[in-house]
């Protein structure tokens, strides 16, 4: 179990560690950016050798639990900026968490999502070490499952979708014949099947998908409108499906993002 557990926290660290690497390159930024645990952090600070540039991101492990074989792990961030300001600090963290956010990986036999908060300023300029910075706080939560298999990427014309969750049915339609005059056994073989998918997206500016939707629901695109889906799903993507729209939710609350709820079928 100790072990697991290890493999468990380098996982996560290691995804951190990428996650923050791309948000970085995204926003362009110059700062360097170091990912540790309080132990590390505290020897830097006692010598006073934190880099004027450097973004320093302590990582804490929290109480977790166990749940139908999954270990959710939740986690805290304890965030000190480049010396002298926070902006680059706070657009890193808030892109970080909203482009992350409710994010699927696969590492080898290793399945996560992880959800994380908005960060909060604790204090906006604090002596640190030989320089001033601000601090922020931000939380976070792995769900973390070993040799699971689950769907890591759907793409929907071509196009990569985030979801918040999907279900998938296959209905078959059986067609039974009877084997003989004299008993009622009857073998069965399917006739039809018939398969469906539910997914919860969020509703995003410029996102292709949530337009083609907005134009059916909102619009007058034709109802046979038709999309071509494609699924990975533990390791192994599938043949590309052509669906269509069975039904369609909006919802939207004053404390929440938009969300849809989209019935595809066959």
């Amino acid at each position: 179990m100790a072990r697991e557990l290890i493999n468990i926290y380098e996982n996560i660290l290691n995804s951190l560690k990428y996650h923050f690497e791309v948000s970085k390159t995204q926003l362009n930024l110059d700062n360097d950016i170091v990912i540790c645990d309080e132990r590390s952090f505290q020897g830097w600070f006692e010598n006073e050798k934190l880099l004027p540039t450097t973004i320093y991101i302590i990582v804490a492990f929290n109480e977790g639990s166990i749940l139908f074989g999954n270990t959710v792990i939740p986690i805290s961030f304890i965030v000190y900026s480049e010396q002298g300001t926070f902006e680059n600090a706070r657009l890193l963290l808030t892109y970080f968490a909203t482009e992350f956010n409710f994010a699927y990986e696969s590492q080898g036999n290793v399945n996560f999502i992880q959800s994380y908060s908005i960060p909060t300023m604790r204090e906006e300029f604090a002596e640190e070490g030989n320089s001033f910075r601000a601090i922020f706080d931000m939380s976070g939560t792995f769900v973390y499952g070993e040799n699971v298999s689950g769907i890591t990427e759907l793409n929907i014309d071509g196009k990569k979708v985030r979801f918040l969750n999907v279900e998938c049915t296959f209905t078959a339609t059986p067609n039974s014949a009877n084997l003989g005059d004299k008993d009622d056994r009857t073998t069965t073989v399917n006739a039809s099947a018939t398969f469906g998918m539910s997914v919860s997206v969020p509703s995003l500016l410029n996102d292709t998908f949530v337009s083609k939707v907005d134009s059916l629901i909102f619009g007058n695109a034709d109802i046979n409108t038709t999309f071509e889906v494609t699924i990975t799903k533990g390791g192994v993507t599938y043949p590309t499906r052509t669906l269509h729209f069975i039904d369609i939710h909006y919802s939207q609350e004053i404390t929440n993002i938009p969300i849809y709820a989209i019935g595809l079928g066959e």
